[in-house]
């Protein structure tokens, strides 16, 4: 991944905080040239600004889930890509989630030129995709019935096939909510 610098200002207003964020890359922008980049950059800018204002994890929720619901991602499905920390894991799940046609827009990038928002360029390789899946399928997140359907078909019971929990009695949840590891979610005020 080539260098990437994000920056945050935190502006108290009387409607809540105003959050002005920008990043610096030193290549040219594929967020618009590729889904699976614009999720990377997403990430970078949302732990940029919970790092910088870990109170603000409710707006950070509110503001990835309209932006990515605007492009047409589910609640469930965006909830599941940002309750992921590190970073091979969410890469394995965009990867997979992007689809076809978003994974071959990635490996059309010429990345010398571009901006890579990935810590790297490994899933050019057939055994990356592989082992992403091989992941995806086998983790222990809690995945959204459209997420798994999208991937595997529609006769999927993902409850089964992708809760791994060390005592099977306990059901996998009903719910999904954004969860940022590491982070503490309070009441969505700016420190200052």
């Amino acid at each position: 991944m080539s260098a990437i610098e994000v920056s945050v200002e935190v502006t108290p207003t009387p409607y809540g905080p105003r959050v002005d964020i920008k990043h610096r890359i030193y290549k040219r922008e594929t967020e618009g040239l590729s889904e699976f980049q614009a999720l990377g950059l997403m990430y970078h800018m949302s732990d940029a600004i919970l790092q910088a204002h870990p109170r603000l994890i409710d707006f950070v929720a509110d503001l990835v889930t309209e932006i990515l619901t605007k492009d047409g991602w589910s609640k469930d499905t965006v909830s599941y890509l940002f309750s992921i920390s590190k970073w091979d894991e969410r890469m394995y799940a965009a990867w997979c989630l992007v689809g076809e046609e978003g994974r071959e827009e990635a490996e059309r990038i010429n990345y010398k030129k571009y901006q890579n928002y990935w810590p790297t360029l490994d899933f050019f390789s057939p055994e990356w995709g592989v082992k992403a899946r091989e992941w995806f399928e086998g983790h222990s997140y809690p995945v959204p019935t459209e997420v798994a359907q999208t991937l595997f078909g529609s006769n999927v019971r993902p409850s089964v096939l992708h809760w791994r929990n060390s005592n099977p009695a306990t059901p996998p949840p009903a719910s999904y909510a954004l969860i940022l590891p590491g982070r503490h979610a309070d009441d969505g005020h700016p420190q200052g």
